[in-house]
């Protein structure tokens, strides 16, 4: 090694305490410490061979080459790690927007036809098409919509009369009495639900079965009710 004094290695060591101040926390850096910048120029130097060393410390100055050397491989490898997270990232958002504009084309491509239909339907003569074939002609084309849906995996909800109440892909709207079918079950379907797979889109609204002689005793205790409030206003 050259014992030609380095200023740049005087300067890193200048001020450097010998040991760790009294009432330092030890692993904080005192007054006069190394700072990141000093620790850099020494490393610099002691790749380039010009540090100044005491005698015999030459392997302290190999084992800071090599700790050097691999934090500069580290450092590079967490870059390259963060430039491939920022690509995964943008392709991911890319991939994403395509498939939702794809999976939406897809729908309104299939509707297409229902909507050709319509303009076939609304170009008959009104003077000439009965009403019969109005009703078969609207018909066929929910039967297309729903055609159509189902090849994107979307089914009605539409219970039958006595199927059990289902709460998520059934909603009562109302009681209706009857000894047609369980109490508690469905009596009869209102407005047709839909789902897709597992997940509904929209319940179908119900009449839940109520007990008809259940429903008739509280009919005659509201008329009772009614007419005690009429004798009290007389």
């Amino acid at each position: 090694m050259s014992e030609v004094e380095n200023p740049q290695t005087e300067a890193a060591y200048e001020g450097q305490p010998e040991g760790q101040p009294e009432g330092q926390p030890e692993g904080e850096p005192g007054e006069g410490a190394l700072t990141l910048e000093q620790a850099d120029d020494l490393a610099l130097l002691a790749k380039a061979g010009e540090l100044e060393v005491p005698a015999g410390a030459d392997d302290i100055v190999e084992a800071l080459v090599v700790i050097a050397g691999q934090r500069d491989e580290t450092v590079e490898a967490l870059k390259r790690t963060a430039a491939d997270l920022q690509n995964f990232q943008r392709r991911a958002r890319i991939q994403a927007t395509e498939a939702r504009e794809q999976a939406i084309r897809g729908v309104v491509g299939s509707l297409l036809m229902s909507l050709d239909t319509f303009d076939l339907a609304l170009n008959q003569d009104p003077e000439t098409v009965t009403a019969a074939q109005v009703f078969d002609g609207v018909k066929a084309i929910k039967g297309e919509i729903l055609r159509q849906l189902g090849q994107h995996g979307v089914q009605a909800v539409e219970p039958n009369a006595g199927d059990e109440f289902e709460p998520g892909r059934h909603e009562a709207v109302m009681h209706e009495p009857t000894d047609a079918v369980e109490p508690g079950s469905v009596a009869r379907t209102l407005q047709c639900g839909y789902a897709m797979g597992e997940r509904v889109i929209r319940p179908a609204k119900i009449a839940l079965a109520a007990a008809a002689v259940a429903a008739e005793a509280d009919a005659v205790e509201d008329e009772a009710r009614e007419e005690g409030a009429t004798d009290a206003d007389v």
